[in-house]
């Protein structure tokens, strides 16, 4: 069976979207919509979208944080505390 792809117009580009079925618990599936309506006009799908592509961004932070580490080892708490001083949080 081949994929639905469908397109939506957005403001500024058109792009291709594929449909996907997806399952949540209830309590789950209630704060996503709160979240949506407050964060996406009410738009599950682009409230969806925006968080996978921040965990996916998460991923590609993490395998590179242990890329890093192979190569080069373990960050220390002293790197750490000197990386804390230079960027503090807001």
């Amino acid at each position: 069976m081949r994929p639905t792809i469908r397109s939506y117009r957005g403001s500024i580009k058109t792009v291709a979207a594929r449909k996907l079925a997806i399952s949540m618990e209830g309590q789950l599936a209630k704060q996503v919509e709160r979240a949506a309506k407050v964060e996406s006009r009410g738009n599950i799908s682009a409230w969806l979208a925006d968080a996978a592509r921040l965990r996916l961004r998460q991923l590609a932070a993490k395998q590179a944080l242990q890329a890093y580490e192979a190569d080069a080892g373990a960050i220390t708490e002293d790197e750490l505390a000197q990386v804390r001083r230079l960027w503090p949080r807001g």
